[in-house]
């Protein structure tokens, strides 16, 4: 819902905005911890005071520079029933890393030995690479009592 919440909330607007006539325009707009609220643009030749007494189902919430914020009984039924998603949210991703740090927690051996084996594996590799562009042979052992070094 988080991620599709914009077109939701411009659907919601919508409707609202054919419920009151005298707006001209409203946004339905959410706010972490404050909820859903009704954003009206503030226009400098409207009486703050009478315009929200103009329209009773309006509870006045805050004002910003470009915007008064009021609660209706839309916001309140978006509050109820969706709460406060953004803490939700945050509750789930909290829990989803629990259980991966548990998870992960749980081969934390295994995770420890693969940079081990990657260096050997590594270190295997240029050896015989090198081996291979120098013509490097195995050596070979007997158990007599000699040493014969060819090319060396």
């Amino acid at each position: 819902l988080y991620a599709g919440l914009d077109d939701f909330l411009d659907v919601i607007g919508k409707e609202e905005l054919r419920k009151y006539q005298n707006l001209k325009a409203l946004r339905v707009i959410y706010y972490p911890q404050l909820g859903f609220q009704i954003a009206v643009p503030l226009q400098n030749e409207i009486d703050i005071d009478k315009f929200i007494d103009s329209i009773p189902e309006f509870r006045f919430q805050f004002q910003t520079k470009s915007f008064v914020h009021f609660k209706n009984p839309c916001t309140d039924d978006l509050d109820r029933h969706f709460g406060d998603i953004h803490h939700r949210i945050v509750d789930i991703e909290a829990m989803i890393a629990r259980r991966l740090a548990a998870a992960v927690l749980e081969y934390t051996a295994s995770l420890i030995k693969i940079p081990q084996i990657l260096s050997e594996l590594d270190c295997l590799v240029a050896l015989s690479l090198a081996a291979k562009e120098y013509n490097y042979n195995r050596p070979s052992f007997t158990t007599d009592n000699i040493i014969y070094i060819s090319n060396g």
